[in-house]
């Protein structure tokens, strides 16, 4: 009877709720949100502020011509935001889930929005489908152990290289400090030979995006042409991007990728010494010298018939090649191709190939086996208000930085105690179109063969089945990519620590600034979001309404009077934070490291490229590094709201975003107080440090240690 009438009594509740909506909706001439928009607030709060900057009046110009965004239908929410038994569970991985929905359907949607949510609602598919699966097999208490699906290593020793030139499979992306490794010799049959990193093949594209081209050229006969190696990117979209040639016409001395030159000039002169110590040049050689025709010799790193060994590592910027064991170039990474997605290595052209070996690749613990398991697990959240609620940033596979996290920041008292909460933001991973054809068409014959058993007990399935289907290679199961098992693991990680919120979209990086939006809806959230919508079908409002109202019962959407945003490769010191905190203001505060006067970055190709429509304007209005920042409640519930009102615009480099949204937040009455501080740093570490960016694992738990034996922020390298 108890449980009936509490179903009783939820029923009641969701029917007198659709009722007061629909009297709204049908009663209620249409008018404007009671809510002022940012327009209004514009015009009837003029700022008080004595210095104006050029940016806050054109950011106020703006808003007063900005044109609210309408929704539009896309390809993948639908299938994210049913109804599933997963939501009424409570899962403390999918509270801001349910809320993200209005941000992904807007007419002014991020670049890469559709397809980020079209790939993540298959990917959703399948994750559904493995923990079912999980569930059945904890019931049934099976204890079978499948492989490990990502491995820390994989290589081509004893194995065949296929016909399309794939000759290593990367189960599950590459992240800092991954390796490929290849011993080759330059075989003579072509002049040139290429070595690519392919990424997933979409739906609808004819071949899959690649993330590097690296194309050596070698000289020709008696040294007539000109060695020299290209690097590129190409997407079924845009096709080919800037190359980047090496040795470079222009001068790159100062383009560095993690610190790194583009192109090792260094054999170039030592090529021009060699020629001027053997003979007197003429002036058209030396022409062909300073032009690099000399790069010809033996110090170009790639020779017919001789052997080398080059090592292509991933960098928090780009990809370097090391040959021989001397830095030869580095290629930045290009928007929207990230080291992540990275699915397979290919060769092709007049390379004899020896070995290949990739290793350093991302591999998850075995959390059953984790000894010191409670003292990383998320703590039981206060009833009362937290003092800060640090959202970190990461992507599915950086298991070991996560883990890194756990034991070291995440360990100070203040987080163990509940007064900051820390929480990770991951969008999934996606699958490839070729995998999901290969994976139905395969199953499709496993289920063929077993229908066969099943009506003729053939001696041809006899064989078949004492052969190729005794392998473990030929079950339904495996033939689960490997992209899916990151989501796997990734929702293992979340159930076992407690402190992981899924995202509702692959994690392209154009779509970062709807992470900070999550953590903002993580501390405030709005429940009436589901009526951002006017026209919903009542079986529609009904199933938003059960999810939100099991969702707030058993679980916690956690208050702070400030929130801190961060990356999963920052090394955070709480207490300075803590401390740092008690003499600023509590209400309308931006605190990290401030850039006053930016410029947009104009150049095509680049990570951070912006174009004159997506901001027409010279500068930016004051921004914090997105290393590192903290913001006042007062700000995310303006974010929160503004954004469920479609009254701020979305913009894709979120550290930025954060400050064109606290600029509309002084724009509407509000005073802003922003604290510079130059013990943020952005680029690595420096003593007496508060965060520290671009930290390996290794260096995070060293820098850990260094705070609890010398009680001292000295960094580690």
């Amino acid at each position: 009877m108890k449980k009936w009438s509490g179903g009783l009594f939820i029923i009641a509740l969701a029917m007198i709720l659709v009722f007061r909506y629909c009297s709204i909706v049908k009663i209620e001439p249409p008018k404007q949100s009671r809510k002022q928009s940012a327009s209004d607030f514009f015009g009837n709060h003029p700022t008080n502020d004595s210095f104006i900057t050029s940016s806050e009046i054109k950011v106020k110009k703006e808003a007063e011509s900005y044109k609210k965004p309408h929704f539009i239908e896309v390809d993948g929410p639908n299938e994210l935001f049913a109804s599933h038994d997963i939501f009424k569970e409570g899962s403390r991985a999918l509270l801001v889930w349910p809320h993200m929905r209005p941000l992904l359907s807007r007419s002014d949607s991020l670049p890469e929005t559709a397809q980020g949510v079209k790939e993540a609602s298959l990917a959703w598919k399948d994750l559904l489908s493995a923990i079912e699966k999980d569930k059945a097999s904890k019931l049934s208490k099976s204890n079978s152990q499948e492989d490990k699906n990502c491995p820390f290593s994989v290589s081509t020793l004893d194995k065949i290289v296929s016909r399309d030139g794939v000759i290593l499979e990367i189960p599950c992306g590459l992240v800092d400090d991954s390796s490929i490794s290849l011993v080759g010799i330059p075989d003579g049959h072509s002049r040139s030979f290429q070595i690519q990193l392919l990424g997933s093949q979409l739906a609808g594209e004819p071949e899959p995006p690649i993330i590097l081209h690296y194309n050596v050229s070698l000289p020709g006969d008696n040294m007539t042409e000109e060695p020299f190696v290209v690097q590129n990117i190409w997407t079924h979209e845009l096709g080919w991007g800037k190359d980047e040639r090496c040795p470079s016409h222009r001068s790159a001395n100062n383009l560095k990728v993690d610190g790194l030159v583009l192109c090792n000039e260094q054999a170039v002169r030592s090529s021009l010494e060699e020629n001027l110590n053997m003979s007197q040049p003429s002036s058209e050689m030396l022409t062909n010298v300073s032009r690099g025709g000399a790069y010809g010799s033996a110090n170009f790193p790639f020779v017919e018939g001789n052997p080398f060994t080059a090592t292509l590592w991933v960098g928090l910027e780009g990809f370097h090649m090391t040959v021989n064991g001397r830095h030869e170039t580095s290629f930045a990474y290009r928007e929207k191709l990230e080291p992540w997605s990275v699915t397979k290595v290919k060769v092709a052209g007049g390379l004899d190939l020896l070995s290949a070996l990739a290793k350093g690749l991302p591999v998850s613990e075995d959390h059953d086996l984790v000894v010191d398991v409670e003292h990383l697990k998320a703590p039981a959240t206060l009833k009362k208000r937290l003092l800060m609620l640090v959202g970190v940033f990461s992507t599915g596979n950086n298991f070991e930085r996560r883990m890194a996290l756990r034991r070291a920041w995440m360990q100070y008292e203040a987080v163990r105690s509940g007064d900051v909460a820390v929480r990770f933001f991951i969008g999934l991973v996606s699958e490839t179109l070729q995998t999901l054809k290969l994976k139905q068409s395969l199953c499709n014959i496993l289920l063929g063969l077993q229908y066969m058993h099943s009506n003729y007990n053939s001696s041809t399935y006899c064989f078949l089945r004492k052969n190729w289907l005794a392998s473990k290679f030929t079950t339904c199961s495996y033939l689960q990519h490997k992209n899916s098992q990151v989501n796997i693991e990734l929702w293992r990680e979340a159930e076992a620590y407690g402190d992981i919120q899924l995202m509702p979209f692959v994690d392209y990086y154009s779509l970062i600034s709807l992470k900070t939006i999550a953590i903002c809806i993580l501390e405030y959230v709005i429940t009436n979001i589901m009526f951002q919508q006017t026209e919903l079908s009542i079986y529609t409002l009904l199933e938003k309404l059960s999810i939100i109202f099991i969702l707030n019962l058993q679980t916690k959407i956690l208050p702070a009077k400030y929130i801190m945003k961060t990356d999963d490769d920052a090394f955070v010191r709480i207490d300075e934070v803590i401390s740092s905190l008690k003499g600023k203001a509590t209400n309308g505060l931006l605190y990290g490291l401030i850039a006053f006067e930016s410029a947009p970055d104009r150049e095509k190709g680049s990570k951070w490229y912006i174009d004159n429509k997506e901001w027409p304007h010279a500068l930016y209005p004051p921004w914090a590094h997105g290393p590192g920042y903290i913001i006042s409640r007062d700000i995310a519930k303006f974010i929160v709201r503004g954004h469920q009102e479609s009254d701020l615009k979305l913009f894709k480099l979120e550290d930025v975003a954060m400050g064109i949204w606290i600029e509309q937040f002084k724009n509407s009455g509000h005073e802003v107080n922003y604290v510079t501080d130059d013990r943020f740093y952005s680029a690595g570490c420096e003593s007496n440090y508060i965060l520290a960016h671009y930290q390996s694992p290794r260096l995070v738990l060293c820098l850990w240690e260094k705070l609890q034996k010398e009680h001292e922020p000295v960094c580690c390298e």
